[in-house]
């Protein structure tokens, strides 16, 4: 029996010698199909776009703030496990997910695989941020629709 059609990709790994640099590569390169009319205006009201990051590592959390409030373009939502960032993404409208691929209770994949089978905004972009990148996680990171994978530390 047939599998149909096999489509190959490529993903880039962006290890982490490049510093919060490699964080914020990653960010433009997730929110490129973002309408730069909609995020222009999201700044313009002060809101930020809204992004979510899901670590359960308090001084890794702190890290990705340390990067991102200085632009003050990010309005940031913050989560410790897959069951309460899937709580976040249900009540919140979310641009963008930092998201850890272990977690203790849990992981990343959980709250990818939710993202990307909801009948609606299925097509947030997802940067896997992870300390980890055997080949089959990133083979099935990429399965499940990641936009991008950076490697800690950034």
């Amino acid at each position: 029996m047939s599998k149909g059609p096999t489509r190959r990709t490529r993903l880039p790994i962006h290890h982490g010698s490049s510093g919060a640099l490699g964080l914020k590569a990653g960010l433009e390169r997730a929110l490129a199909h973002q309408s730069a009319k909609v995020l222009l205006e999201k700044q313009m009201e002060g809101a930020g776009i809204p992004v979510l990051v899901v670590e359960d590592q308090p001084l890794m959390r702190k890290a990705f703030k340390r990067v991102l409030e200085p632009t003050n373009m990010f309005a940031i939502q913050e989560a410790q496990t897959p069951k309460d960032a899937i709580q976040i993404l249900r009540n919140h409208a979310i641009d963008l997910v930092l998201l850890d691929l272990y977690l203790m209770k849990g992981n990343g994949f959980e709250v990818l695989n939710y993202i990307r089978s909801r009948p609606i905004a299925n097509d947030i972009p997802v940067i896997f941020v992870t300390g980890e990148a055997s080949r089959d996680d990133i083979v099935h990171a990429i399965e499940l629709g990641v936009n991008d994978y950076l490697l800690k530390p950034f």
